[in-house]
């Protein structure tokens, strides 16, 4: 009697598809992001509980470097591409 014979091909499309963990540089990613954000959401709440009319001004790296500025007086963002548009905005805001 001869034994039955199973292709490895069979055998793989029958394996249980099981993911796979980020790798170690996604895994650094997601751990910038997360910090950054969490950090952004604290700063907020700290200068909404103290009352702080400063603007508040973030440096973004996502590929380019990029500025985020927040009025808590008007409550409005802007995003710049340039250190020289942010300190125009900078400017007209002092001059309001």
């Amino acid at each position: 009697m001869k034994a039955p014979t199973h292709s490895v091909d069979s055998q793989l499309s029958a394996a249980p598809l099981v993911a796979q963990p980020p790798s170690d540089q996604a895994q650094r990613s997601i751990r910038r992001r997360i910090s950054a954000w969490l950090q952004q959401r604290s700063q907020n709440l700290i200068s909404s509980m103290t009352g702080s009319t400063e603007p508040q001004i973030r440096q973004l790296q996502n590929g380019n470097l990029r500025w985020r500025a927040y009025d808590p007086i008007s409550r409005q963002a802007a995003h710049f591409t340039s250190e020289h548009e942010l300190r125009q905005w900078l400017e007209q805001r002092y001059y309001r």
